[in-house]
């Protein structure tokens, strides 16, 4: 399951790092390689969708909010099986009553110092551990990432994504499931799936929104 943020370079807390030094030509014929190898299974993940989980399919494209999806399940089993595993992995994985992860010192302390740096370190990293769980909670990552599992479970796949959320609100962290109709994956240097492209369509206003000065100065045809 791939896990994607914006950069660290944000202009601000709401919106995404676009980095304008990136050859846009190369990055669209890389997608387009990636999208073209992502093409096979669609007819597969199409099926899967259909037969357990019809209201999630969006891999037709296009607008389908309010059709009738779930005219291929005659039969709940599939429907409820995906539902369970999904609630399993949820309550095994990341379980909203308790904490489910933690920091510790990394690997830059040598063997021998690490057990020293951890004691040193204890506090710190509890009041961290804490700050972080306390903004998890108060965030919407157990819905999102509970549709994650959904994904995950009937495509083999998902994406959550992670932001940081605007001012004033209750939490840090702002997560989206992304769909899988909107997910292409690639291999990075070392063979893993670790590179991912995600195609939305945005209005002017909402790209300007986003990406404050990405589009200074061009036309409404260009943009």
């Amino acid at each position: 399951m791939a896990i994607a943020s914006p950069g660290s370079a944000s202009p601000g807390p709401h919106h995404a790092a676009v980095d304008t030094n990136v050859d846009a030509s190369a990055v669209l014929a890389r997608y387009a390689r990636s999208r073209g190898r992502r093409e096979r299974w669609r007819s597969l993940w199409r099926d899967c969708y259909a037969l357990v989980l019809p209201y999630r399919s969006e891999l037709e494209g296009g607008d389908h909010a309010g059709d009738r999806r779930g005219d291929r399940v005659f039969d709940g089993t599939a429907p409820d099986a995906v539902d369970q595993l999904a609630a399993s992995l949820l309550a095994q994985l990341t379980p909203p009553w308790s904490r489910w992860v933690g920091l510790v010192p990394g690997t830059d302390y040598a063997a021998p110092d690490r057990a020293e740096a951890r004691a040193l370190l204890a506090a710190e990293t509890e009041r961290m551990t804490a700050t972080l769980h306390a903004h998890i909670d108060r965030s919407n990552f157990a819905v999102e990432i509970h549709q994650c599992f959904l994904d995950l479970v009937v495509g083999g796949t998902a994406t959550l994504l992670v932001e940081e959320a605007p001012p004033g609100e209750v939490s840090a962290l702002r997560c989206a499931a992304v769909p899988l109709a909107q997910t292409v994956l690639d291999e990075g240097p070392c063979g893993r799936l670790d590179i991912a492209y995600r195609r939305i369509e945005l209005t002017r206003a909402e790209a300007e929104d986003r990406f404050p000065g990405l589009l200074a100065g061009a036309s409404g045809a260009e943009a």
